[in-house]
């Protein structure tokens, strides 16, 4: 997925970015129409207690630090590889 799409990465970042902030929004406050994915609701709604607050600050986090790290020229694919093992673990 990354790196058929290498050139749109901030992008792909972005949509990631905005899961995990619909995720944390859905657990904090429950308000169904603060959701930017709301087509994606039932997903966000039902992952919610998947992860405490504390994961998905982290998580997002991990995001911002990749997206740092690709900015400044690091190798993109290590980067990408190293956040989605970050993510995993953080999630496991």
């Amino acid at each position: 997925m990354f790196d058929e799409n290498k050139e749109d990465a901030d992008s792909m970042l972005d949509i990631m970015l905005l899961f995990y902030r619909d995720l944390l929004i859905a657990r904090k406050s429950g308000n169904e129409k603060l959701l930017i994915n709301s087509d994606k609701k039932d997903i966000i709604l039902k992952n919610t207690s998947r992860f405490s607050t504390g994961k998905l600050l982290h998580n997002i986090d991990i995001i911002e630090e990749t997206r740092r790290n690709i900015k400044q020229n690091a190798n993109y694919q290590l980067a990408i590889q190293v956040m989605l093992m970050k993510l995993q673990e953080e999630n496991a």
